[in-house]
């Protein structure tokens, strides 16, 4: 029977397809032919990393029950190293190393291990629905590879007598029988294969996109608002355009590319759907921006950047804006926002700063030299307090 290019290989055909040892005879009872499920596998992102996942499983847990002691190599990281992997603490290019060392030493891969199951990590219902779909989160594998393991250890146990004889005395846990934890360690080692594969789908992350967008808007600043969390840079407008749109930025350009692909996935994410407004902004679709942040809005209205890039969404479509009461009507939307993120933390210096703005785009010289002076005491130095100084000149 021909499958259906648009389901997903079940846990059992995962399974099968992962034992690199089942028979002919298993083959030839199945409806679906070995070929044309791996054939699925290579072009369904999903399947191809479950399977994959599925293998380095199964690898890493066989590798663990061929040796119960193992002395510690030249290359191995101290113990502590494995509590911070576990906790989630290292930065992620650290951290996918001393996994990937994890998965190969006979020595480390246990103390990860046993470092997980102490800290038993909360895991996010995306990641629990994938890793539910592993066939080792089921019982019955878990109970077969126990039995599996058992075997192996019994096999082994004669070769390293002699071995263990020379041996450092082995710790109490690690005494303990294979059966007592082979079925935990199948879904501590699920979840840490899981979690390199997540890291690298969300490669680059919210957080990196957000860098990209800052870093194309301080390349090529098109306004003068202050973006959150982006450094100093000269404003910038495009000759011979009548708004301040980005030139093809590289930064910018793979941060769309990176929303792009979330949005297809997460339609309503709050966090994605910000960094679609900062894309548009900076393209200069002022009223795209404004659409995207008040969908995000709805979603997390307590955030404060939110809000903070709703006033400069609507104060950038004021300066477009030909119909002067439209242009007002904006002006006075950002007017309030910021008003909003000033009086719950006055000393927000973006939010200060981008007031300023708006009174001097609205005519309010006083006003802005007040948020100025009231700026200028909070930012001593800096390329910021230069444009600052700059500003109360021209507004005196």
């Amino acid at each position: 029977m021909a499958r259906d290019p648009n389901s997903h290989l079940s846990s059992e055909e995962l399974a099968w397809l992962a034992d690199q040892a089942a028979s002919t005879a298993e083959t030839r009872d199945r409806s679906l032919d070995r070929a044309e499920a791996e054939a699925h596998s290579r072009v369904c992102s999903e399947c191809g990393l479950l399977l994959k996942a599925e293998g380095e499983v199964r690898e890493r847990l066989f590798r663990l029950g061929s040796q119960a002691v193992s002395f510690r190599k030249a290359g191995c990281p101290d113990e502590q190293r494995w509590a911070e992997v576990a906790a989630g603490t290292l930065p992620e290019a650290e951290a996918r190393v001393l996994l990937q060392h994890a998965s190969s030493c006979d020595h480390c891969g246990p103390l990860l291990r046993e470092r997980t199951e102490d800290l038993n990590p909360e895991i996010s219902a995306e990641d629990q629905e994938l890793i539910g779909r592993l066939p080792s989160a089921s019982r019955d594998w878990q109970a077969h590879l126990a039995s599996r393991m058992a075997d192996v250890q019994q096999a082994n146990r004669s070769e390293s007598r002699e071995a263990q004889a020379v041996q450092v005395r082995p710790s109490r846990r690690q005494t303990f029988s294979w059966l007592r934890w082979a079925v935990p360690v199948a879904a501590v080692f699920a979840v840490a294969v899981l979690g390199v594969l997540t890291w690298m789908q969300r490669s680059p992350s919210l957080s990196s996109t957000n860098q990209l967008i800052a870093q194309a808007y301080t390349e090529q600043r098109p306004f003068e608002w202050r973006f959150p969390d982006a450094r100093y840079g000269p404003v910038r407008q495009r000759r011979g355009a009548p708004d301040p749109r980005m030139d093809e930025s590289p930064a910018l350009l793979e941060a769309e590319s990176s929303i792009a692909h979330a949005l297809a996935k997460h339609p309503d994410d709050p966090g994605w759907l910000q960094a679609k407004a900062r894309t548009e902004l900076l393209e200069g679709n002022y009223g795209v921006a404004i659409e995207a942040l008040t969908r995000a809005e709805s979603s997390s209205s307590a955030d404060e950047s939110l809000q903070l890039d709703l006033a400069i969404a609507y104060g950038e479509r004021a300066r477009s804006q030909t119909n002067r009461s439209s242009q007002f009507a904006d002006y006075d939307r950002a007017l309030q926002l910021l008003n909003q993120i000033l009086a719950r933390n006055p000393n927000n210096e973006v939010a200060l700063f981008n007031r300023a703005v708006v009174n001097e785009q609205m005519n309010k010289r006083a006003e802005a030299v007040s948020d100025w002076e009231r700026y200028l005491k909070l930012d001593s130095e800096g390329a910021w307090v230069d444009e600052a100084k700059k500003k109360i000149g021209n507004a005196r």
